[in-house]
């Protein structure tokens, strides 16, 4: 077996085999590491597929799981007639996902119980992180969540009425907030800046998550920002700690080569874009 099959001990530049990690993992490491290290912009074309699998010391095939696993985090996407390209890269998380498509994308069927939907006044913090005048109207939307009719949080909204008058009177028990503003308003959810925290479920939180008091829970708060920079949205997700499992990925800078093509270009289309959650 030699190195570029991946034997155990084997030195050099290729990449050395480690128990259960299979080796395309292993590929795809080194690549999502180049690739978010900021050296490729988006659209810009990877090397080819064989002089990857040179580079790295591995088989084509194993390069192409690799690429393929990349393209299921959106990180590239391929072109038949042109190659790999790098995707759009988002810093912190893959992908910036609503609730309703990120149970949707698991099979799950997403419900929803509206626990209040107004039009109020925004206080004089939200009205800071919002970046409108204190005392301007806001939607507060609140919702319990649920997949396959499994409780898993309890979700709130707050929504600038100058971004969407009338939202405050839409039906949310079924429809997903982000698909209404996408639609019928034009806010496209672009990303996010995100805090989480591990706490206590609180007592007013309990019963609609169907836990007691006391329990775990896992609290992400969120500002989310649309296609022109703005801030459309003070949202809060309380999850169930023993429903919900938070994965990311850590990935080091490389002073490797880039894998970028020494002509890259930009392929037809538009690159995807994630979507706030």
């Amino acid at each position: 077996m030699t190195p570029a099959q991946g034997a155990p001990g084997a030195t050099g530049k290729g990449l050395t085999s480690a128990r259960r990690v299979p080796m395309y993992e292993r590929a795809a490491a080194q690549l999502e590491a180049e690739i978010r290290s900021g050296r490729l912009g988006a659209d810009e074309r990877l090397m080819s597929e064989r002089a990857l699998a040179e580079r790295l010391q591995v088989s084509r095939i194993t390069i192409r799981r690799a690429l393929a696993y990349l393209a299921d985090k959106d990180l590239v996407r391929s072109s038949v007639r042109t190659g790999w390209f790098a995707g759009p890269v988002s810093e912190g998380s893959d992908v910036l996902l609503s609730f309703s498509d990120m149970g949707r994308r698991r099979g799950f069927s997403v419900t929803s119980r509206v626990l209040h939907c107004t039009l109020r006044e925004a206080s004089l913090a939200e009205a800071e992180e919002l970046g409108i005048a204190p005392g301007s109207g806001v939607c507060d939307l609140a919702r319990t969540r649920s997949f396959d009719g499994a409780v898993i949080a309890v979700t709130s909204a707050v929504v600038p009425e100058s971004l969407a008058p009338g939202l405050h009177e839409r039906d949310f028990t079924t429809a997903s907030l982000y698909d209404v503003l996408r639609s019928q308003y034009r806010v496209m959810p672009a990303r996010g800046r995100f805090a989480i925290q591990a706490a206590a479920c609180e007592p007013a939180l309990a019963r609609d998550l169907e836990l007691r008091a006391g329990d775990p829970v896992l609290i992400f708060a969120q500002t989310g920002y649309d296609q022109l920079g703005r801030a459309f949205e003070l949202a809060r997700t309380v999850y169930r700690a023993d429903r919900y499992l938070f994965r990311g990925t850590l990935v080091a800078v490389s002073d490797a080569h880039p894998v970028v093509a020494e002509d890259a270009g930009v392929a037809g289309g538009a690159a995807r874009p994630g979507t706030a959650g």
